[in-house]
């Protein structure tokens, strides 16, 4: 299974090349949001070859392990090439940024696909045997067999799976999907209610969530697909997952304390973190007077600004103002 993770891994990394090499060939512009349809159609796919069954299993030499991590790391790389992001970046912030389950996500979904397929053969079916004989040995021994794997991984997301000595139970793929938002919302639990006060654990996810991530009504389809350059719309994702020049994120590599990361284009003395930039900051006044349209009574937070209805107009808003500051710098 070691050697099977290093092919898998190789053909990822060639599928990817692939597709960016025929998109190149079409000399069109560059679309964040069908890029990531062919990385998911294309690439994920070539990765994930029998992840049925080797995706659950627990493996005990640690090189089959790391091997397995690779294919993992490298869908994330991918993920970050799409958009650009650096490696600095919270996987959880870039995967719910793009709408994107990280791979051992997706390989359990499969693992749920095929098991609920062997569960509809009949007895007499060599698979049905199989899986009858990999229940017996998961219940009735310490043998890791493949269905005590998968009952395992259901059990670690919180569904209540049980199989016995007999017989293999289907999946209820209604309430799998509930579990499964539940088990992915936990990532989020606990965060503060404002950025500015948090502690600095989790203030990434803290930020993001408060100010920036996507409301319920609005679909990535509609940030993805905007009419407009790949350049603004990455401009516009990486202010957003906090990449960006601003004294908050820069402050934190040069060890500043949070509240001593004053704004570097004037003299208010207030942490230059992304509410004051966009609201605040009077070297931006000028760009805010040619958008007075946004600056309305209702977009008072930040995350409202974010995602009024016009969202191409914030987005060039977002980008005119980083273009005024690479100016007066």
């Amino acid at each position: 299974m070691g050697e099977t993770f290093s092919i898998l891994h190789g053909k990822m990394w060639g599928a990817w090349t692939s597709i960016r090499r025929k998109y190149g060939n079409l000399k069109s512009a560059v679309s964040i949001g069908l890029l990531l349809r062919l990385f998911q159609t294309c690439v994920v796919p070539a990765g994930s070859y029998a992840c049925e069954l080797w995706s659950v299993r627990e493996f005990t030499q640690s090189t089959m392990g790391v091997k397995r991590k690779d294919v993992e790391k490298a869908f994330s790389t991918m993920v970050r090439m799409l958009v650009g992001a650096n490696n600095h970046i919270n996987n959880d912030i870039l995967f719910r940024e793009l709408d994107v389950h990280p791979l051992n996500h997706q390989w359990l979904n499969r693992v749920v696909t095929f098991w609920n397929s062997l569960v509809q053969l009949p007895d007499s079916h060599i698979y049905a045997r199989i899986l009858k004989d990999s229940c017996y040995y998961g219940v009735t021994s310490r043998a890791h067999s493949w269905a005590g794997s998968v009952m395992q991984a259901l059990r670690a997301i919180g569904y209540p799976y049980i199989i016995d000595c007999n017989q293999a139970y289907p999946i209820d793929l209604e309430v799998y999907r509930s579990v499964f938002q539940k088990h992915e919302a936990r990532r989020w639990e606990g965060l503060h209610v404002s950025p500015r006060l948090a502690p600095s654990t989790g203030i990434h996810r803290c930020t993001y969530v408060r100010w920036f991530a996507r409301r319920p009504n609005v679909s990535k389809h509609k940030l993805l697909y905007l009419p407009m350059s790949s350049r603004k719309l990455r401009k516009f994702i990486h202010c957003r997952v906090g990449q960006h020049d601003l004294p908050i994120a820069t402050g934190r590599w040069r060890g500043i304390p949070r509240y001593e990361r004053f704004c570097d284009m004037c003299h208010m003395r207030l942490v230059g973190d992304e509410q004051h930039f966009v609201f605040y900051c009077p070297a931006m006044q000028s760009v805010r007077d040619q958008y007075p349209d946004l600056f309305q009574s209702q977009t008072r937070s930040l995350r409202q600004f974010v995602w009024q209805m016009d969202t191409p107009r914030v987005v060039n808003f977002i980008v005119d103002c980083f273009a005024k500051r690479a100016l007066l710098h």
